[in-house]
């Protein structure tokens, strides 16, 4: 009796487990449908660029002087580059849609990140980082996701703030049952409406924002955060006025959490 009770558990565990996992997968393949409409506006537009720099190849003329050549060149170059980035990186955020998640999130201690940080940041510039000195706390997720989001994030913050004599800002608190990195930059901004858009992939806003490249890192950032529970935000307070990208993993222990 007691080992077909025994059986019984492990069959109903395999059971949920199955379930748990045929019901991650329906939802994947639901986003990936999402997405096939705004990848095909978002491509349509994107696509525009490339063209425009390969309409080019009209131009060429072996009697053109040597340097007009090379500049149709350059330009040819730029398109196909340009156009090869949009591919790879679209290719790359679906397969990250599709794949299933690490099966282990993982845990990670938020003071040790924090010195780590400090360190990473050391002798950069253009970046001040303002550590939260946080308590001994566990937060879900994996270090090495986060430091490769955050390195997303001052990337872009960099490209976006060159104009500025002001540093980019790194930052960590605790707020509430969330621990928080934020990037602060003191760049272009956006119109603060469009703040939910940019950690979205194929949006208007990606459009709008990204006048080079193709605005899916942050994107690809915010589908890793979202993977550990956490999330990631953007917001600005208009063009001109700069932006504060934050992510948020929830601590272990807070109100039941992990």
């Amino acid at each position: 009796m007691l080992l077909y009770a025994r059986d019984l558990r492990r069959a109903l565990t395999l059971a949920r487990e199955r379930e748990k996992d045929l019901a991650a997968a329906h939802e994947r393949l639901e986003r990936l449908d999402r997405l096939k409409t705004d990848f095909l506006m978002f491509v349509s537009h994107e696509l525009r660029t490339p063209l425009q720099h390969l309409s080019a190849l009209e131009l060429m003329d072996p009697d053109l002087p040597a340097a007009e050549m090379r500049e149709i060149q350059d330009i040819l170059r730029a398109g196909y580059e340009r156009l090869n980035r949009l591919v790879l990186a679209g290719q790359q955020y679906l397969e990250m849609v599709a794949e299933a998640p690490v099966s282990t999130v993982g845990e990670f201690d938020v003071a040790e990140y924090e010195r780590r940080l400090a360190e990473r940041r050391r002798g950069q510039p253009r970046i001040r980082v303002e550590p939260a000195a946080s308590p001994a706390l566990k937060v879900r997720g994996r270090a090495e996701d986060v430091e490769a989001v955050e390195q997303i994030l001052v990337e872009n913050a960099l490209r976006f703030s060159e104009q500025s004599a002001q540093a980019v800002q790194i930052e960590t608190r605790i707020d509430g049952r969330n621990w928080c990195l934020s990037v602060r930059d003191f760049g272009i901004g956006f119109p603060a409406e469009l703040g939910g858009e940019l950690v979205r992939p194929f949006t208007v806003g990606q459009i709008m924002h990204h006048q080079e490249g193709t605005g899916l890192s942050v994107a690809r950032g915010a589908l890793m955060v979202e993977r550990a529970g956490g999330r990631l935000s953007a917001t600005s307070e208009g063009p001109g006025l700069g932006a504060v990208f934050v992510i948020g993993l929830p601590v272990l222990g807070a109100g039941g959490g992990g």
